[in-house]
């Protein structure tokens, strides 16, 4: 992302952009710098979670609304899921990714037995409207997301305070999910085969979560004992550095990204058993074989200690996020790369989607129409400085306003 002349961070590929003006002043974004101290309390809108229903369609709004930059829409907190406004917007930053989940087709957006909308499918809802600048059905769509995200794990119903970094595994986790029941459903359909059981048919490059986020790991262990070599791959949609190790323990005011992260694929003694000569420890190499599009980075800062809970808490220590951070020494040398090329909205989806436009366009509220150049008098055309200097005062002021 970037900042702004005014100090405001954009995220994702668009550009640093002023903010518009606009005569709309309730304009709800993620940053203000407005003090809404003397204003009358507003009542709080409040979303009915009760107990999970079958999720009903988008009332349009009354009246027209005004089309923003994608990047400049905000997210309402409707308690407590400031967590859950946070991971949305970094995702929907990210253009290539969005534009893979408008790219689903109705063929492949099934609907559940249960008749709930799956997890894309109302993903997707939120990318078309914050593609379209709709902040208000945005809105609409992000509490759609929450309610399938409820159903999908009890954890998040009502508004309690939640993890972000937890929420946004859960939610990636539970959109590859869905995408291969979708892409597994799709399949059979076409082919007239049945799933065996424990049977996974779903090729990696139908899936735009994997391509998108999954990054793959390998680990050689080396026994201790007998020096035997085993190694394994690893695939998981994030990466997590801790925070709390001895290692980062120290006395300096902040902790480098790139050093946490070099730090999380170091070498290290576990404890493991070897088969061949009974050995209880391993040396741990690892390295990153296959790259995502995007590398999720999640720094864990909770230690916690069983045996005195009082040195139990969250490290608060700054962590210095550098504009680049190099993988070289972290990838093997026949490193898998993503591709670079950035996905395009096919056209069965253009005219839903329509173009993003990166200012206003229409319904604008009071909109400011130029007023046409003023015309120079006759009287004053191909005057010479000194011509204009013998005029009395009253002249002379009027041929400035020209």
């Amino acid at each position: 992302g970037d900042w702004d002349e005014n100090l405001l961070w954009h995220t994702g590929l668009t550009p640093p952009r002023s903010r518009p003006v606009s005569t709309d002043l309730n304009q709800d974004l993620n940053l203000t710098n407005h003090d809404d101290s003397h204003k009358p309390p507003e009542e709080k809108e409040t979303i009915d979670l009760s107990s999970p229903s079958p999720i009903s369609p988008i009332k349009p709004a009354l009246l027209p609304q005004q089309v923003l930059p994608p990047y400049l829409i905000g997210f309402k907190n409707y308690g407590n899921t400031c967590y859950l406004n946070a991971c949305l917007q970094s995702l929907l930053g990210l253009q290539m990714f969005i534009t893979d989940m408008m790219n689903f087709t109705s063929e492949e957006l099934a609907i559940d037995e249960s008749g709930q909308h799956g997890l894309v499918q109302s993903f997707r809802k939120l990318c078309v409207a914050y593609s379209k600048g709709d902040g208000v059905i945005a809105n609409e769509e992000m509490k759609m997301v929450k309610k399938v995200m409820e159903v999908l794990d009890k954890q998040f119903i009502g508004n309690s305070m939640q993890d972000a970094s937890e929420f946004l595994s859960r939610f990636i986790d539970e959109l590859n999910e869905d995408a291969q029941r979708l892409s597994r459903s799709l399949d059979v359909e076409k082919e007239g085969y049945e799933i065996e059981k424990g049977v996974d048919i779903v090729s990696e490059g139908s899936n735009q979560v994997i391509k998108n986020f999954q990054h793959e790991k390998e680990e050689v262990l080396v026994c201790h004992g007998c020096r035997a070599e085993t190694k394994c791959k690893i695939r998981d949609m994030s990466m997590w550095c801790d925070t709390t190790c001895s290692s980062n323990m120290n006395r300096t005011r902040s902790m480098s990204l790139q050093q946490l992260l070099e730090q999380s694929l170091a070498k290290e003694t576990r404890e493991r058993r070897c088969e061949v000569c009974g050995c209880e420890e391993a040396t741990t190499t690892s390295q990153l074989v296959k790259l995502p599009k995007v590398l999720i980075i999640i720094l864990k800062r909770y230690r916690f200690n069983n045996q005195d809970l009082s040195s139990s808490g969250k490290v608060s220590r700054q962590v210095s996020i550098p504009e680049t951070v190099s993988l070289s020494s972290l990838v093997s040398d026949n490193v898998t790369l993503p591709d670079t090329s950035m996905p395009v909205l096919k056209p069965h989806n253009q005219t839903q989607v329509g173009v993003a436009v990166p200012l206003p366009t229409s319904p604008v509220i009071n909109p400011v129409i130029p007023s046409p150049s003023p015309v120079t008098p006759t009287k004053f055309k191909g005057l010479t400085e000194e011509q204009v200097a013998l005029l009395n005062e009253q002249d002379q002021f009027e041929y400035m306003l020209y």
